[in-house]
């Protein structure tokens, strides 16, 4: 009897050891987990306060906003090259616009270019391109090439500010603003109703709206 009842307790204290280790460990796991879920729902939220206007940074992997490396800034190219887009990149000084022809393969006119950034043209002499033929042209150039896209334009000049537009994505606007009737544009070059465009591999093109006509500028040196 005496034996019988030494091992009777000598099971329940194995059992109550095995319970308590067992305990221990779904401890551990749950304190991680809830961890690795606050840390996440952490992130959720400041990302949906940052969309809502809200400011700091948010800890943990990029958000698309970032390219997914951490940097607002993409892979685009600056104001001074052909490397990406350029959508929104305008040429602001003669520098800048050295440092593009020197990425160009074929041959710059500068008389689309304006005084102020070293070429032949400015605002006093002025004429009017077809925006629709103009804006067609560029816009199925871009639909065909999309691995070269059209980055600067040339010739064209803000009416209200007389100031060059350069970027694509300006041109693109102020030709559209002119189209719908607001009367935003004008060129200021000697070749009436033409511009000129370069592209992300450093092709120029000369673009005449009245023709209709796309013209690939000669290569440097031909």
């Amino acid at each position: 009897m005496i034996y019988h009842k030494n091992k009777i307790q000598q099971d329940v204290g194995a059992t109550a050891i095995e319970y308590g280790l067992i305990a221990s460990l779904i401890g551990v796991l749950a304190v991680s987990g809830m961890s690795a879920v606050g840390v996440n729902s952490s992130n959720t939220y400041c990302t949906i306060s940052k969309h809502l206007g809200g400011s700091g940074e948010c800890s943990g992997g990029s958000s698309k906003e970032t390219g997914g490396s951490g940097s607002s800034t993409g892979s685009g190219n600056s104001n001074t090259g052909n490397g990406g887009n350029g959508s929104e990149t305008s040429i602001a000084t003669e520098d800048d616009m050295d440092n593009l022809k020197k990425s160009l393969v074929d041959d710059f006119d500068d008389s689309y270019l304006d005084r102020s950034l070293g070429g032949n043209s400015n605002s006093d002499i002025w004429s009017f391109i077809n925006p629709k033929n103009a804006l067609s042209l560029m816009n199925d150039y871009n639909e065909k090439n999309p691995n070269d896209q059209i980055t600067h334009v040339f010739g064209l000049y803000d009416k209200s500010t007389n100031q060059p537009i350069t970027s694509w994505q300006k041109a693109s606007e102020g030709i559209e603003d002119q189209i719908n009737g607001k009367n935003a544009i004008e060129t200021g070059n000697y070749h009436s109703s033409s511009i000129e465009v370069t592209t992300q591999s450093g092709h120029v093109y000369n673009i005449n709206s009245e023709d209709s006509t796309m013209t690939k500028q000669l290569m440097k040196g031909s």
